[in-house]
């Protein structure tokens, strides 16, 4: 239901969503934090978010199976967390191909796997689960290997002994991006509580249905952009006339896409 969607997405957004550093990571043109700095960060915050997830799904009067569910998807998205630190290290390089090559892989890889486990055990659990294990799997043997080539072959684990100071530097570092993608979040989750509650599953379906819309198109702003920011962090460093050109011009671009969204939406 929309109720355990937005438990489980909010409960693992909330505890490291001033870890969402990836733009942060992309646009560190001039090498303020390391590779495994990020990586610690991420790691506490996403050890946290488990507990807390795993905390609440015990507390919550749910049935077993929506318990298993739920700690499924926590479970995929903490492993998506970690590609996705990888993947600031490939932008940051300007290398979308290989990000692009990942993605592709973890995304079919997932699919099958999610289809034939259903198709197997009948359990959203154990479908789940499986794709996350196939995430894994596309995070140690495919992504892991490539972020050691890009940084030389330096190691790149965790630095314990400076966790508590990293992760109080990157907090305050991040946290205006946080609370955008707080309200990001909230905007795209409460809807479909509310109309679930009070209008039933026939309106949440036609919500869903023209959201979809909105939602693919966005898919390709947002690349658009992800493509556009290690560039525009180099802009903002050596040339502000050109980095005010090229934003504007893509804000104009983003406001034809928002005009032509909300005209589908209408149709």
């Amino acid at each position: 239901t929309a109720t355990t969607e937005i438990y489980t997405l909010s409960l693992h957004d909330a505890l490291p969503i001033w870890l969402q550093m990836r733009a942060v990571q992309a646009t560190d043109c001039t090498g303020a934090y390391r590779f495994r700095d990020y990586l610690t960060a991420r790691l506490a915050g996403t050890a946290c978010a488990l507990g807390a997830v795993t905390a609440v799904a015990w507390l919550m009067p749910w049935r077993r199976d929506t318990v298993l569910a739920v700690l499924a998807v926590a479970c995929a998205k903490a492993v998506e967390s970690f590609s996705d630190v990888l993947y600031g290290l490939f932008q940051l390089r300007d290398r979308l191909d290989l990000i692009a090559r990942a993605m592709a892989i973890r995304a079919v890889g997932g699919l099958v796997a999610l289809v034939l486990s259903m198709a197997v055990f009948h359990s959203v659990a154990a479908a789940v689960a499986a794709m996350a294990a196939v995430w894994l799997a596309a995070l140690l043997i495919h992504e892991r290997p490539i972020a050691l080539r890009l940084e030389g072959g330096r190691r790149v684990a965790p630095r314990w002994r400076s966790v508590a100071a990293t992760c109080r530097r990157l907090a305050v570092l991040c946290l205006p991006l946080a609370f955008v993608l707080l309200l990001l979040s909230a905007s795209t989750s409460l809807p479909r509580v509310m109309l679930e509650r009070h209008g039933g599953d026939q309106a949440l379906g036609v919500f869903s249905a023209v959201a979809t819309m909105s939602g693919a198109i966005g898919l390709i702003y947002s690349a658009l952009g992800q493509t556009a920011l290690p560039r525009l962090a180099r802009m903002f460093a050596s040339d502000r006339e050109q980095f005010r050109a090229a934003m504007g011009r893509m804000m104009l671009f983003a406001a034809v896409v928002g005009a032509a969204v909300l005209v589908g939406a209408w149709f």
